[in-house]
């Protein structure tokens, strides 16, 4: 009888293993369009360790690689040996897709092989985006309000998303979420996600995405900044002009008492802390820059309610902005002031026109909020110009010609565009953008903020090509004592130096400190520059060859010159018409 058992069990094992399926809609991105729900399906059969996907709709390599990645992982986690097995992925057509691919969809697939795998269920309301690592974490991609649109039009109730987004982007999934009444989930590794998806659909998942951590506090030593006639107690007052009013609007945020903000407006007041303290240890542009960045945020939580024509008209009241401020008269005491003031106006007019040219529909709410937050960056930098320009009134001084600069401005455009031809198709982001500003610049006689914009590219490129590496560059240049000729130049100096120590905390930020110090000194030196071009403009001192000098006539006699003329002619004719009488007699 024994034996009987163990040739049927030896039978039972040696019987295929029937298929089975599981299903879930998932976001994906399609050639022809946006967001779109693809419901995937995978198949598990007996076989020899193969991934099979389907060709409609037509699918690309990368979430064909993604197909092959997610079954390893899948099978480690399950602790199943995948050579035993086949895996048949189909995409099927869910509402409109033609074709897909990217790497989006490799989390899900990975969830659902590993539901296979254990014999368990991934609940039905519940949909996912992310792409799947060798090690099991799930990493980022891209348009997330978009997808999630997508798994709420198709019902879906819960959505899990990458880990470790920036509270920014964490704003608008938290906001989406709310309007959209859906769980926005974060979820770091597949294990995670799996301990979410297999629960019941009895079993409410809350979103998770508003909760954000603080910045790390550090503190800071007391540093000096070697610049005399610098006008930077004037810089420190605009940046704690401009803390005040973050306090003032978080007071207000916080008074509201919404639940789905407190974790933002935490970090943001411990970031406002953290900026006060920098100005309070005599980094005033690090606080400074800090401020403005929380400014941003505050004002789109302020104005989180923001629709399509909301975001027309505060375009309409950004361009306004831009076309009222008033440039003072540049002096040898406030040009930096004024050059930094045209700069942000610049930078302002420029993101005002590239989002002008976004091509976006009423319904489309995710892109509405990224929108706006880039338009109160445009904002905020018109409304700084406006305080630049008003602080460089205030100091005064001596006139000067800013076309003296002219020439500079434009060998220093030369310059980056000479330096760009050996990286031919590069994207330099931050860098790039403020050299198309350089140019706008350039066209509009802003000479010393062309000088400014065209550095920083200019110094990008010399970071890329510096032979030492990061610690060694560092440890050199704030080893030694900087002696900074002009406003600018110290804070980016100073900037730098505190990306430095926070570097040598732990912290990060040593690309930050390397590029800053680097442009600091590329300012430091054209500073001079633009001083002894002020003092001493470039002018041709011998007149062309073949030019006849000319005198001005003053206006007060232009008339009598005129009419005088008018009696000669009239004097000419006479006598002509004389002499022709005399001929014909």
């Amino acid at each position: 009888m024994r034996k009987l058992v163990i040739v049927l069990v030896l039978l039972l094992l040696a019987l295929p293993i029937p298929a089975r399926t599981a299903t879930m809609p998932v976001p994906a991105v399609v050639t022809l369009g946006g967001g779109e729900l693809v419901k995937l399906d995978i198949e598990m059969k007996q076989g020899s360790g193969q991934v099979y996907i389907s060709t409609e709709p037509l699918v690309g390599i990368q979430t064909q690689s993604s197909a092959r990645i997610a079954f390893n992982v899948a099978g480690g986690l399950a602790g199943v040996n995948t050579s035993k097995y086949d895996m048949l992925v189909n995409l099927h057509d869910y509402g409109g897709a033609k074709s897909v691919d990217g790497p989006s969809g490799g989390a899900a697939m990975t969830l659902l092989m590993l539901s296979l795998l254990e014999n368990k269920t991934v609940r039905g309301d519940l949909t996912m985006t992310g792409t799947i690592e060798k090690d099991g974490s799930i990493g980022e991609v891209g348009e997330v309000g978009k997808k999630t649109q997508a798994a709420v039009l198709g019902g879906m109730k819960v959505i899990l998303i990458p880990k470790n987004y920036d509270m920014f982007d964490k704003m608008v999934f938290s906001i989406l979420g709310q309007r959209w009444n859906i769980s926005i989930i974060e979820a770091s590794n597949i294990t995670d996600a799996a301990e979410l998806a297999f629960t019941p659909e009895s079993v409410t998942l809350q979103s998770n995405v508003m909760e954000t951590k603080p910045t790390i506090k550090t503190s800071m030593p007391r540093t000096n900044i070697n610049c005399t006639s610098c006008y930077l107690q004037e810089f420190k007052q605009l940046a704690t002009k401009i803390m005040d009013g973050n306090a003032a609007i978080l007071e207000k945020l916080t008074k509201q008492n919404r639940s789905e903000f407190s974790y933002f407006l935490d970090a943001i007041e411990s970031d406002l802390e953290q900026a006060a303290d920098a100005v309070e240890s005599n980094y005033p542009y690090s606080g400074a820059n800090s401020a403005f960045l929380i400014r941003i945020n505050l004002n789109f939580l302020n104005e989180s309610n923001i629709t399509y024509k909301g975001l027309k008209s505060r375009m309409l009241d950004v361009g306004n902005c831009i076309k009222t401020a008033e440039k003072p008269q540049m002096t040898k005491e406030n040009f930096e002031w004024v050059g930094g003031g045209e700069e942000r106006l610049a930078w302002s007019r420029k993101k005002l026109g590239d989002i002008e040219k976004q091509n976006y529909s009423s319904d489309d709410e995710e892109t509405t909020l990224f929108l706006f937050k880039e338009l109160l960056t445009a904002d905020s930098w018109c409304q700084v110009s406006h305080e630049m320009f008003s602080v460089a009134e205030k100091i005064g001084g001596t006139p000067v010609n800013e076309t003296n600069l002219k020439e500079l401005a434009s060998s220093r455009i030369e310059e980056a565009d000479e330096k760009l031809k050996s990286f031919a198709g590069a994207d330099f982001g931050d860098a790039g953008w403020r050299f198309e500003a350089a140019r706008g610049e350039l066209g509009n006689d802003s000479f010393v903020a062309a000088v400014f914009d065209s550095d920083y590219l200019i110094s990008a490129i010399k970071m890329l090509n510096e032979s030492a590496d990061e610690d060694s560059f560092l440890d050199e240049q704030f080893n030694k004592s900087w002696q900074w000729n002009g406003m600018w130049a110290a804070l980016y100096g100073n900037h730098a130096e505190y990306f430095y120590i926070r570097n040598k905390k732990g912290l990060g930020g040593a690309p930050s400190a390397m590029l800053l110090i680097i442009y600091a000194d590329n300012l430091n030196n054209d500073t001079v520059q633009m001083r002894e071009l002020f003092e001493n403009p470039v002018v041709e001192t011998t007149p062309p060859a073949n030019v006849t000098a000319t005198t001005e006539i003053p206006a007060d006699y232009q008339t009598e010159l005129a009419l005088l003329l008018a009696i000669c002619v009239i004097m000419a004719i006479f006598l002509n018409v004389v002499q022709f009488f005399k001929a014909e007699k």
